[in-house]
């Protein structure tokens, strides 16, 4: 979003929604990075079950927004909303519960986590061209110590399909930002410091490059 347009991107925003919920549109969920890379860059996100879940989204929420806005007045209703942001771009992510570390089997289980989190922390990692098996295979040993150790926290972890190829996201859930720390888990005392240096000389081989950013749910 533009900066001196907050106020105004959240109106509209908050429009949208309101409009879309009351006329039985898409679902989705909205965060806001508040540290990281992306500072001022405010995320939808919505759980498909295939591609062609992606074209009955579309067309809940134009049904939505043509009933309840009416079809002549939404190059207008458009329009506010465009004018609060710099760019916009949409990515399609594949979860991957091979992967992923105490993350809920069930749909209510994952809806449950989600709802009753106040903040978000993924870690983005890109493979280097053809090293995202050895970057999945690494991963799999740090889940393992985890496991062995009885690390409590999830991680859910998802894949890149459109984009850059090669990219994985961990991501791990929180009521509090204090929360982060019990999450916090030491590798190096669990794997012991031999292997664990050798892990990292497998990290630098396979990683081209990776950050944290940390996101505030938003429930309006």
């Amino acid at each position: 979003m533009k900066q001196d347009k907050r106020q105004e991107f959240e109106n509209a925003v908050k429009k949208y929604a309101e409009v879309n919920r009351r006329n039985g549109g898409d679902q989705w969920i909205a965060f806001s990075t508040i540290y990281g890379a992306q500072q001022g860059t405010v995320h939808f996100a919505s759980l498909r079950e295939n591609m062609a879940a992606v074209d009955t989204a579309y067309e809940a929420t134009d049904k939505a927004l043509a009933k309840g806005v009416g079809t002549a007045n939404l190059p207008k209703f458009f329009a506010s909303y465009f004018a609060t942001i710099m760019d916009e771009r949409g990515e399609i992510r594949m979860r991957r519960p091979d992967l992923s570390f105490n993350f809920p089997d069930t749909p209510e289980g994952r809806t449950r986590m989600v709802a009753e989190s106040k903040f978000m922390r993924s870690s983005i990692v890109r493979a280097k061209p053809g090293m995202t098996p050895g970057l999945t295979d690494i991963w799999k040993k740090i889940r393992s110590s985890m496991e062995t150790e009885g690390a409590k926290h999830a991680v859910a972890v998802s894949q890149a399909t459109t984009g850059p190829s090669g990219v994985f996201y961990f991501t791990s859930y929180a009521k509090s930002l204090g929360e982060f720390d019990s999450q916090h888990f030491d590798l190096a005392k669990a794997m012991g410091e031999e292997a664990y240096r050798s892990l990292q000389k497998d990290i630098s081989e396979v990683v081209a490059e990776s950050r944290v950013d940390i996101y505030r749910m938003s429930r309006n």
